[in-house]
């Protein structure tokens, strides 16, 4: 099955929209905007980019509506570590939506 890119997800209460844009410099792969609640993601970003680029910018958005302070070498590594966590423990994501299987 293949997923495409979210055009917004819910973070807090809050519809973020999740826009592909084409006119980033090619070194920016997304931005989190916090005046107007969007995400922005560079199209030249393969798409497994994309998805990690994606988890960088929520945390971005989390650490914004927490007033969290965390550095951007701190979001950096738990956008790594939460996308490697996600890829090798697809039921994690599963268990946490639907519940445990009943039995």
């Amino acid at each position: 099955m293949t997923y495409r890119l979210p055009t917004s997800v819910t973070i807090l209460g809050a519809r973020v929209p999740v826009l592909l844009r084409d006119d980033m410099e090619p070194t920016t792969f997304g931005e989190w905007h916090s005046g107007d609640l969007s995400i922005s993601i560079n199209m030249v970003c393969p798409d497994e980019h994309q998805r990690v680029v994606l988890i960088h910018e929520i945390l971005h958005a989390l650490d914004d509506f927490l007033d969290l302070g965390l550095s951007h070498k701190n979001i950096y590594g738990l956008s790594q570590a939460f996308f490697a966590l996600i890829r090798a423990n697809p039921d994690l994501i599963f268990y946490t939506v639907d519940g445990p299987e009943e039995s």
